[in-house]
């Protein structure tokens, strides 16, 4: 048995300062608001890594989360007269709540060059203070923030295999899926899609393949790639403002295909140089899958 246990603490304080500006000119403010808000979290863990026999290994953990979100407040003032807006307020109602993630896998070693493994686990998403009190516009889009969220939930498992047939390769593949509860998605409520409002939405699969390997021809230089096939789809969704039913629609931003390749030299003594290629396949850039988009990057990087 190896055992660990501990506690962490965060406090994150946040504001978000802005003016709206009037559509027309875009050169008027109209509106200072100032919106955010205070949250505590408080996590106590515990792991035991158990070692059955010498191929095979349990793992088994769980972590007890509280937090807070308190100090909250959203004020909103008309430039040309001081006076606040409909909109503000001066304190939000503070919140509350606790979450179990639980976790267990198991490691078998089937030989010395080959691993299988397999794990399942519960976990949670509190929401961010942008999104509990802080609203933003994107173009004519405006998204509306919502005090009364709750966390997100994730109940997951996956399996996989890595193999290294030499000191220089490594392969590894991972089967996963997930289903989020309650997710929290940008959710339309007005017909034309034009105003959103930040809500829990049911819930989502997300369920797909991994391939990664390495390639070491050099101490200084490794050569990595890896390939992600990801169907990720609202499972229960809540009809919209429009009366759409979202279930079975891909989910915004999360193409079904991606890639990269990397390529490293470290030599502390010279430089760590870092070059890295991904392609992102097409993906619906909103919740009803009308508009789809394809990203390319290209990305470097190096530090003496």
């Amino acid at each position: 048995h190896v055992v660990t246990a501990g506690t962490d603490f965060r406090r994150i304080v946040g504001d978000s300062d802005e003016r709206t500006f009037a559509l027309a000119t875009g050169l008027r403010p109209l509106i200072h608001r100032v919106a955010g808000g205070r949250q505590r979290f408080t996590g106590l863990f515990g792991q035991d890594i158990v070692q059955l026999t010498p191929r095979w290994q349990v793992t088994l953990a769980a972590r007890l989360d509280s937090w807070r979100n308190y100090g909250a407040h959203n004020l909103e003032t008309t430039l040309a007269t001081g006076l606040p807006t409909a909109a503000h307020r001066e304190t939000l109602p503070d919140k509350s709540d606790t979450a179990v993630s639980p976790r267990a896998a198991v490691l078998y070693r089937a030989h010395d060059k080959v691993s299988l493994w397999g794990s399942v686990s519960r976990g949670f998403r509190a929401p961010t203070l942008k999104e509990l009190y802080s609203p933003f516009r994107v173009g004519a889009v405006l998204t509306q923030s919502n005090e009364a969220l709750g966390p997100e939930s994730l109940t997951g498992g996956e399996m996989g295999v890595s193999a290294a047939p030499s000191d220089k390769v490594t392969v590894r593949g991972t089967w996963f899926t997930n289903r989020v509860s309650n997710a929290i998605a940008n959710a339309s409520i007005t017909a034309n899609g034009l105003t959103r409002q930040v809500r829990n939405v049911g819930s989502t699969n997300v369920a797909g393949l991994q391939l990664d390997g390495s390639y070491r021809p050099h101490p200084q230089w490794n050569v990595s790639a890896a390939y992600i096939y990801d169907v990720a789809k609202v499972h229960r969704g809540v009809a919209d403002a429009a009366g759409l039913d979202l279930t079975g629609r891909y989910l915004a931003q999360v193409p079904k295909h991606r890639t990269s390749l990397e390529v490293n030299y470290v030599n502390p003594k010279i430089a760590i140089v870092s070059l890295e290629h991904q392609f992102v396949g097409h993906q619906f850039d909103d919740d009803q899958n009308v508009k789809a988009k394809t990203d390319k990057v290209l990305s470097g990087g190096m530090t003496e």
